[in-house]
């Protein structure tokens, strides 16, 4: 990856949940010994990260229409989205994730750049996408 061209990136996650609450657990921080752990961190291995960057949605009765109208409003969908929908359709799930990082003199979420992918193996989630690009 080029730090100059490539100076954003994208990773998204996808996952079923039974309820719109059991969902919205599994996104909630939880905290422990003052330190807030969500599960979804525990599971793709990115215990912090800056929720600011971090989009995410549980859609009842899925289809890959429902979730265009959500990403549509992301931040340079633009860019990836013709990618991840054909990613999106072999995956069947009502939950999805995606996370933005940024290299530069404030960086954010910048574990992302080097993210591998992998989840733990009870993990509710499965990282299906990962792009970086130049910020349009």
């Amino acid at each position: 990856m080029n730090a100059t061209s490539e100076n954003r990136v994208v990773c998204v996650w996808a996952g079923s949940f039974a309820s719109e609450d059991d969902y919205r657990c599994y996104m909630a921080m939880h905290y422990d010994d003052d330190d807030a752990k969500p599960r979804f961190g525990i599971d793709t291995g990115l215990e912090w990260y800056d929720e600011d960057f971090l989009e995410s949605w549980w859609i009842e009765g899925f289809s890959t229409e429902k979730l265009e109208i959500y990403v549509r409003g992301v931040l340079h969908s633009d860019v990836f989205y013709d990618e991840l929908k054909d990613v999106i359709a072999r995956h069947e799930a009502n939950a999805f994730i995606f996370m933005f990082g940024e290299h530069g003199e404030d960086p954010i979420n910048k574990e992302l750049f080097d993210y591998d992918g992998r989840c733990g193996r009870d993990a509710k989630v499965v990282h299906i996408f990962k792009k970086a690009y130049a910020a349009p």
